[in-house]
């Protein structure tokens, strides 16, 4: 087993953070976030399977949340990392989420941006695995810019029209993607083929930070109704933000971030 490409900045010696990108991201996507919790905090930020460096594997290389859970934990043990602190967003907190019920005591907290986790219904999951299915077939018939496009003119991210100069810079940095992987990654990690965790949630009991943008009225409901289910949760809903809160409000983010860790270190 390969180590996972990544990135890290800070000392070893201090309290390790993971940060988990979302969909066409990249480790170093964290950067921003990082750099000013680096010297309190060692952040590491790997590639996830299929993003950025981490194209190395066989692309029949079936995909599903076991097998990247298991080889987080094996890489977390590569990096001689017993416990760490997972902040994931969107994908990356769905992967933080299965991650942290199944290996309880490799997960000392969790900070989940944007995080669903899972749809419970099989009819909705059948209709979500059929539209993924379409999207990664569209993606290898139309090319990786126009799938761009089309993605970032979804409901989701209306928030960033609003940006142009922060959303062209996204297009540009999801460019060095392969259109084969995230076709992959879209079809074979779809919410339609993800385990609900739902009726896990009462059984995590790390402290859970959610955080997702007022505008993002989806997930705000979802992160809502999360915080009812888990034993040690806060919920920051973020004014005038979509569902990037990282990107399109990093000083917030970080701010609530540093609150929560600090937290964190005073039980400690």
């Amino acid at each position: 087993m390969t180590n996972w490409p990544h990135q890290t900045i800070g000392s070893p010696d201090q309290p390790p953070i993971v940060f988990l990108h979302g969909f066409m991201g990249r480790g170093e996507d964290w950067q921003p976030i990082a750099e000013p919790l680096s010297e309190r905090y060692y952040c590491l930020m790997p590639d996830l399977p299929g993003h950025g460096k981490h194209v190395d594997l066989p692309l029949d290389t079936p995909l599903d949340f076991a097998m990247i859970a298991a080889e987080l934990i094996a890489w977390l043990d590569e990096n001689h990392l017993p416990a760490v602190t997972l902040v994931g967003y969107s994908m990356g907190g769905r992967i933080a989420l299965y991650t942290a019920y199944h290996y309880p005591q490799r997960i000392t907290q969790m900070v989940l941006e944007n995080v669903n986790p899972g749809l419970s219904d099989a009819s909705t999951r059948q209709q979500r695995t059929n539209w993924d299915d379409e999207r990664a077939a569209e993606l290898l018939d139309l090319g990786l810019e126009t799938f761009l496009e089309r993605w970032y003119n979804m409901p989701l991210f209306e928030s960033l029209q609003h940006q142009p100069d922060l959303l062209t810079q996204l297009k540009q940095n999801r460019r060095h993607n392969q259109a084969r992987w995230l076709a992959k990654v879209v079809a074979d990690l779809s919410p339609g083929r993800q385990v609900s965790l739902w009726e896990q949630l009462p059984y995590l009991n790390q402290p859970v930070l959610l955080m997702g943008g007022a505008l993002d009225t989806k997930y705000v409901g979802l992160l809502t109704r999360m915080q009812t289910m888990l034993p040690q949760s806060e919920l920051k809903i973020i004014a005038h933000t979509g569902h990037n809160v990282h990107l399109e409000q990093p000083a917030l983010f970080i701010n609530h971030l540093t609150q929560f860790l600090t937290q964190g270190d005073s039980h400690g």
